[in-house]
């Protein structure tokens, strides 16, 4: 879909440039198009302020005219710069920033006390905790019971963001089936698997994913276990008025200590994904460290973090380099937190325009400065992907470095 989206706006703050994209909602046989924008501005000053852009773009059957309304101006907390990636100029080593990467991060206590921050109010903005919720999502599984007389595995794989192998597969298979169920099921959609083995092993035998690919089908499985254990409804269970997802919403409130729950969104596998505050997320996580419902799921991570996420996957290199002292999980569109089990605090993170490489390195950075990782866990050859500075391009040329402030 085309977007109008205008290079200048001029407003009370005077002249800015837009840097983000938009998120596209209706449309219309008229071709009216609502557009909501969270975009971020340079000013005269740098990197300046959120803005929030509600507009309507109305277009003739030429798709001439457009008129933007409703332009609003959020202060509730600017992204600070948190990394920088700098590519060498001629052969002087002399550093040239080349990308900038912005955003929030905030280290709290479980009655939600900011212990750190990336910068001022930074804990206060407000971000989609796409799949670092999952802890929470699979706290139904054990309320339950489901959980006696299975596997580290099976439990790992509730809470992943898994890369699609054999195992995970078999894993998500595994609930379906002992609750009688098929993958058919499954309504989290289908993506190619994130393992390039098993997606190349789908090409050399012709086959297409399924939906046990997604790397959410271990959390869809458990959902769905815990709907036919219940007798409630298996088609609308990724519904927010659903009783699965009104149950789940209700745990987050609770552990939280919340009187209404949480605002959600859809997330990209289709059940409601929670609208909150960084501290709110760095929060949670702390809580969990102590939670009693919550332990099966934090020890089965620890005894398999393979079926958490995969080998190579940052958050389960995390779990294996500190034997699960800190446990991480990653969220889509540069959200991360970290549980730190000893001191019972959480540590929450969001990069601004998503990027994947950019919030690993800026884990790490923050990790490093806040002492959750010892000298030799920084060292280890499973976090030196994220650790070291040095980018060198496909030929093994170095050839630009990321400095974080």
């Amino acid at each position: 879909m085309a977007c109008y989206f205008p290079k200048q706006i001029k407003g009370q703050f005077g002249e800015h440039s837009i840097v983000s994209n938009c998120a596209h909602f209706n449309n219309d046989p008229l071709q009216r198009r609502a557009f909501v924008w969270d975009a971020f501005a340079f000013h005269s000053n740098g990197y300046s302020r959120m803005f929030h852009w509600e507009s309507t773009v109305l277009k003739d059957a030429n798709g001439v005219s457009a008129f933007l309304k409703d332009f609003s101006v959020s202060l509730s907390s600017s992204p600070t710069s948190l990394i920088t990636y700098c590519r060498w100029l001629g052969h002087s080593v002399q550093p040239v920033a080349e990308t900038l990467h912005t955003g929030w991060w905030a280290v709290c206590n479980s009655d939600g006390t900011v212990v750190a921050e990336s910068h001022r109010n930074a804990s206060h903005f407000q971000i989609f905790w796409r799949s670092t919720a999952k802890f929470v999502q699979a706290l139904p599984v054990i309320e339950a019971g489901l959980h006696h007389n299975k596997s580290s595995e099976q439990l790992a794989v509730l809470c992943s963001s898994h890369v699609g192998s054999e195992l995970h597969q078999s894993l998500a298979l595994g609930w379906l089936q002992s609750a009688g169920l098929t993958k058919m099921c499954l309504l989290c959609g289908v993506h190619p698997p994130v393992d390039l083995e098993t997606r190349h092993q789908l090409i050399r035998n012709g086959r297409s994913p399924s939906a046990l690919h997604h790397n959410c089908s271990g959390k869809h499985s458990g959902m769905l276990a815990v709907c036919q254990h219940h007798g409630w409804p298996l088609e609308s269970y990724r519904e927010a008025s659903h009783p699965l997802q009104q149950g789940i919403a209700a745990l987050m409130a609770e552990r939280l200590n919340l009187a209404e729950p949480l605002p959600t969104g859809v997330d990209g596998c289709g059940v409601p994904t929670f609208y909150g505050t960084v501290g709110q997320l760095a929060q949670l996580y702390a809580v969990l460290t102590t939670d009693p419902l919550a332990e099966p799921l934090i020890q089965s991570v620890i005894s398999s973090p393979v079926a958490f996420g995969g080998v190579g996957r940052v958050d389960s290199e995390i779990v294996k380099v500190t034997n699960g002292r800190l446990i991480g999980k990653v969220g889509a569109d540069g959200v991360f937190v970290v549980m730190n089990r000893d001191q019972q605090l959480g540590f929450a993170i969001k990069i601004a325009d998503g990027h994947e490489e950019a919030r690993n390195r800026v884990v790490m950075a923050v990790l490093q400065q806040l002492d959750w990782l010892t000298a030799l866990e920084i060292s280890h050859p499973s976090l030196a992907a994220w650790v070291a500075t040095r980018v060198e391009n496909a030929s093994g040329t170095p050839v630009g470095e990321w400095h974080t402030p």
